[in-house]
């Protein structure tokens, strides 16, 4: 039976994945995820140097975070952009409870992305005041379940911003394409 590499890598990451998004970090290791890849540990090690290779790689191939620009709006439509972007991907969730206490790879990979999402946020949205700096650090620190735009309305309800309009999607060639031909 010939091997598929492409096709046993891609059963192992989903396997890993499957398994923080199940349990956590909790019986992680090379073996569990091999059982529940159907494949040898041995690939494992081939493929990817053991499971720190294994994190390392899913941290930098796999969106741990939403790109700040596509969520910027006016204060409440981020947050709930914010939120519901943060649901929509469940290894992000599980990884936001788990960071705070394990130190991997893609633990770490997680803090990263987090940090220049966050980061980006404060640049893009413009504070206008330490108080709306502040309350987007804060916002950075919740857990999903404490993100709601009903509750967090009295706090934003005098809090300046100055969001920066998200930026035109239209290439070059697209907008030479309208233009009219019959101008000679």
């Amino acid at each position: 039976m010939k091997r598929n590499r492409p096709q046993t890598e891609q059963g192992i990451i989903n396997a890993a994945i499957d398994m923080i998004v199940e349990t956590g970090f909790i019986d992680f290791g090379i073996n569990a995820i091999a059982a529940r890849a159907g494949s040898d540990k041995v690939l494992i090690y081939r493929y990817f140097g053991g499971t720190d290779g294994l994190l390392k790689y899913i941290g930098e191939t796999k969106p741990l975070f939403p790109t700040a620009s596509e969520l910027i709006g006016e204060l409440p439509v981020f947050i709930e952009a914010y939120r519901q972007a943060m649901q929509e991907n469940q290894l992000a969730v599980t990884l936001m409870g788990w960071s705070p206490a394990v130190d991997n790879p893609l633990t770490e990979a997680f803090r990263s992305a987090k940090n220049a999402f966050w980061s980006d946020v404060q640049h893009l949205m413009h504070p206008q005041s330490t108080a709306a700096s502040h309350f987007l650090d804060i916002l950075s620190e919740l857990p999903l379940s404490a993100i709601s735009t009903s509750q967090l309305e009295p706090m934003i309800a005098n809090l300046e911003f100055a969001p920066e309009a998200r930026q035109a999607t239209t290439s070059i060639t697209e907008a030479e394409e309208e233009l009219p031909t019959n101008l000679l």
